[in-house]
């Protein structure tokens, strides 16, 4: 599986062009974090000179139940977002951004998703 998935992605990327490609990673990455920040939403870092356009770190708000937010987000919309590792476990969600899903309509989805979690999981 891991083999066939690795091809149909060098595949997806020869076809659209390797330039296209991260071209196409920063630009929805700039959408997401736009996004977010629109929602009065932190992110983890904050120079976007170094954010990696494939993962975003989002801090959670104050009054937030993060398990909250992330449990809403799969049960309602099969969205996957991962809470924080380490020192930064329960201070921050992870949002992946790659390949396939890389798309404007699973940005809003997300966001969607998101303010939703956040509306219903508040203290």
């Amino acid at each position: 599986m891991f083999f066939r998935c690795t091809v149909l992605v060098l595949m997806s990327a020869s076809l659209q062009g390797l330039a296209e490609c991260w071209d196409r990673h920063q630009r929805l990455a700039e959408t997401l974090w736009q996004g977010l920040e629109n929602m009065g939403l932190k992110l983890l870092i904050a120079d976007k000179s170094v954010r990696l356009p494939t993962v975003t770190a989002v801090k959670v708000p104050t009054g937030v139940q993060w398990k909250q937010v992330v449990d809403y987000c799969m049960e309602e919309y099969k969205l996957e977002i991962a809470g924080g590792l380490g020192p930064t476990a329960g201070k921050i969600w992870r949002i992946g951004l790659m390949g396939y899903n890389a798309t404007e309509h699973n940005i809003q989805l997300v966001l969607k998703a998101l303010r939703e979690g956040i509306d219903k999981s508040k203290l």
